[in-house]
C-alpha cells in the first residue's frame, strides 16, 4: 500500500498539473494538511479517481489548515470544486471568501464572492436565493472591471428570467451588452444579444427580438 505521504504528494502534483485554478500556495497548503484535508471522490483514499472524462476528481475538505488562505485563494478552491460539479463543496469556500472580503472591506472581492454564491444557487435551481445574492452584489459591482460586471449582469438576467421578472432580465442583459461592447468582448457581446433577443421573442416582441439576434449573427460573422 502506498504510504500516506506519497499519496498526498501524488495529489499535490495532480492539482498543480491538472487544475490551473489552484495556485502553488493552495496546493502546498492542501499537501501539508494531509489525508484529513484531501480525499478522492467516494473512496476515502488519497488517490484521485477518474471521472467520466478521464480526469482526476477531488474533494477538498475545509479544515483548520485552510484558515490562513486569503479570499482570492478561497475563491479559486471553490472554482475547482464548481468546475467539477461539486456544488455543495464549492459553496463553503465562496462563503468563507465572502466573510474574508467583508472583514477587509474589499468591495470587489465581496461582489465576486456574492456572484459566485448566486451562480451556485442558480445551478441548484434555488432561484429566489440566487436572486437575493445577485441583488446584494449590485451596489458593489462598480468596483469591478467591465467584463466581470457584464458577466454578473448576465447571471442576474438569467435568474430574473427564471423567476418571470422579464423587465428586470431585459435591463440586466442590456447593461451586460453595453459593458461587453465597451470592453470589446465580442463573444460576451454576442451572447448578451442572443439572450436579449430570445427574451424579447418570448415576450411576443418578435421584431425587436429578431433584430437583436440578427445583430448577434452579424457580429459573429
Amino acid at each position: 500500500m502506498m504510504r500516506p505521504v506519497h499519496r498526498v504528494m501524488k495529489i499535490f502534483i495532480a492539482l498543480c498539473l491538472s487544475a490551473p485554478a489552484v495556485s502553488f500556495t493552495e496546493a502546498r497548503s492542501i499537501m501539508r494538511s494531509g489525508e484529513d484535508t484531501v480525499r478522492a471522490t467516494g473512496s476515502g483514499s488519497a488517490d484521485p479517481r477518474p471521472d467520466q472524462r478521464g480526469t482526476g476528481s477531488f474533494h477538498i475538505v475545509p479544515t483548520a489548515s485552510t484558515r490562513s488562505l486569503d479570499g482570492n485563494e478561497l475563491l479559486k478552491i471553490g472554482d475547482l470544486h464548481e468546475v467539477q460539479g461539486h456544488l455543495l463543496e464549492a459553496m463553503p469556500y465562496y462563503r468563507r471568501a465572502l466573510s474574508v472580503f467583508r472583514t477587509k472591506k474589499d468591495q470587489r472581492g465581496e461582489a465576486t464572492a456574492l456572484v459566485r454564491i448566486g451562480r451556485i444557487q442558480e445551478r441548484q435551481e434555488r432561484y429566489a436565493e440566487a436572486y437575493a445574492s445577485l441583488q446584494e452584489s449590485m451596489p458593489l459591482l462598480v468596483a469591478m472591471e467591465d467584463v466581470p460586471r457584464a458577466k454578473s449582469f448576465m447571471t442576474l438576467g438569467r435568474i430574473a428570467e427564471a423567476l418571470g421578472k422579464a423587465a428586470e432580465a431585459q435591463s440586466a442583459y442590456e447593461q451586460a451588452k453595453t459593458l461587453f461592447q465597451q470592453a470589446q468582448d465580442r463573444p460576451g457581446f454576442s451572447e448578451s444579444l442572443i439572450r436579449l433577443g430570445s427574451l424579447l421573442i418570448a415576450q411576443e416582441r418578435a421584431k425587436d427580438g429578431l433584430a437583436a439576434l440578427k445583430a448577434a449573427l452579424k457580429d459573429a460573422g
